[in-house]
């Protein structure tokens, strides 16, 4: 019997994640999420492989179905594989290291189906094999204590743009670029810590916390910085 024991909950989670993975998992407190009322209520946990803290995702698994599993730890996994290329590609060209993230996703619908073939491949493999279907969501951060020049900046972003994702010739992407004030930069990663969609850049601009936000997508067809300084937001 599943009850809503936390314990069996997680227990059952840890167990599920041994099995898919044949390693071992640690995952934090399942939370139930949703409204019943409609059939989706899940219990929701955190969790990351003991051999790396740093991969962390998500498990859940519905009420109503309780060992129907979900979880999100090949993505997890491919993102942080391919989060050093990132970070190597914006210290060339910013001189310094820059905050930011990476992630790609990959349709749980189609993990589902393909999970024994996926979880053999890498970074890599994946983002060839399923070029098409791999969502690439790269997010950084600029802190500049001089005053913020739109085309400078244009140009850095467009050397970003056009030796990653034009290079890769990646169908499917996301690039934004936040520039924050470097004196509010203790208060601000406090911001960043949290989910990307948690982000409110108009509050943070409307505080002149936030000098500038661009947001670059697969429709932008970027052919030169001068097209990425149309971008800004503000």
């Amino acid at each position: 019997m599943f009850g809503e024991n936390n314990v069996e909950i997680r227990r059952n989670m840890r167990d599920y994640l041994k099995t898919a993975y044949s390693k071992e998992f640690d995952v934090g407190k399942p939370d139930l999420t949703g409204n019943e009322g409609f059939g989706y209520n899940n219990y929701v946990a955190d969790a990351y492989p003991i051999d790396n803290p740093q991969i962390k995702f998500i498990i859940l698994c519905n009420k109503r179905a309780p060992y129907a599993y979900q979880d999100d730890y090949l993505n997890a996994m491919w993102s942080y594989q391919g989060s050093p290329e990132i970070q190597k590609l914006l210290q060339e060209i910013y001189g310094e290291e820059v905050l930011f993230k990476y992630n790609i996703y990959l349709n749980l619908d189609k993990i589902k189906v393909l999970k024994d073939e996926l979880k053999t491949l890498n970074h890599s493999d994946v983002t060839k094999k399923y070029k098409e279907d791999v969502l690439h969501r790269i997010t950084y951060y600029v802190f500049l204590a001089t005053e913020f020049d739109k085309r400078r900046e244009a140009e850095k972003i467009y050397s970003i743009y056009s030796r990653y994702i034009t290079m890769k010739e990646l169908p499917k992407y996301y690039l934004t670029v936040y520039f924050l004030k470097l004196e509010n930069k203790n208060e601000l990663l406090k911001e960043i810590d949290k989910p990307e969609d948690y982000f409110d850049d108009q509050n943070l601009y409307r505080d002149k916390k936030l000098l500038n936000a661009i947001f670059i997508n697969t429709s932008s067809n970027l052919k030169s910085p001068e097209d990425v300084v149309l971008k800004y937001k503000y």
